[in-house]
């Protein structure tokens, strides 16, 4: 049992992760996996689990080839909500007081994100946008007609479940579904209407619409 979730964090990788969980998979949840399919001696570490996701830019071709009968997810999501989940994330740790700015990048809690938006908000936006883009038709296409390659999107489809139970029934393992109603990772809804939100929302619509 090999699920590869290919999609970008803020796409409901929290779930899918709990869903996994729940089904008793050995689930990898963190932004790192990815870099071990980008090194030819990095196929070991995909043998210690059985799912991963949250991580961006993985190598799906050379995991295709490593692992040919694993199932690939894109886990999508609406892009103008996708963005703004990422603003909520650095907003979340916006008041954070550090002793500098160093501690921004040094501290695995805030994620790459948080640093760039801090430095560089706007060059952040387009850097998420651009590699979002062109990473999804990258995927679309290599997995074009592919048979163990499902699109879902886990915030948006109340029935994500079932189309994943539907679509890993080429296994032997038999899945069930999680509670419905829990949400994971969620912002908070103290940072729902931050002024900011709508000030690098505007720049992004301007920019990018």
């Amino acid at each position: 049992m090999k699920i590869f979730c290919l999609g970008f964090n803020k796409t409901g990788s929290s779930s899918l992760h709990a869903f996994f969980e729940a089904n008793d998979l050995r689930s990898k949840h963190n932004i790192r996996w990815p870099h071990y399919s980008h090194i030819s001696a990095g196929r070991f570490f995909f043998h210690l689990h059985d799912a991963y996701c949250d991580g961006e830019r993985a190598n799906f071709v050379r995991l295709k080839k490593w692992f040919p009968k694993a199932n690939f997810i894109f886990n999508d999501r609406e892009e103008h909500d996708w963005i703004k989940s990422r603003i909520h994330h650095f907003l979340n740790h916006q008041g954070d007081q550090e002793q500098n700015l160093k501690d921004f990048f040094d501290k695995q809690k805030y994620g790459v994100h948080v640093p760039e938006m801090i430095v560089c908000p706007h060059e952040s936006i387009d850097y998420w946008v651009a590699n979002y883009r062109a990473y999804k038709k990258l995927v679309k296409a290599y997995f074009n007609n592919d048979p163990r390659f499902l699109v879902v999107r886990v915030t948006e489809d109340s029935d994500w479940q079932s189309q994943l139970i539907q679509f890993l029934s080429n296994s032997r393992k038999k899945f069930k579904k999680t509670d419905p109603r829990t949400r994971f990772n969620s912002s908070p809804k103290a940072n729902t209407n931050h002024p900011d939100v709508e000030k690098y929302m505007s720049y992004y619509k301007e920019k990018w619409c």
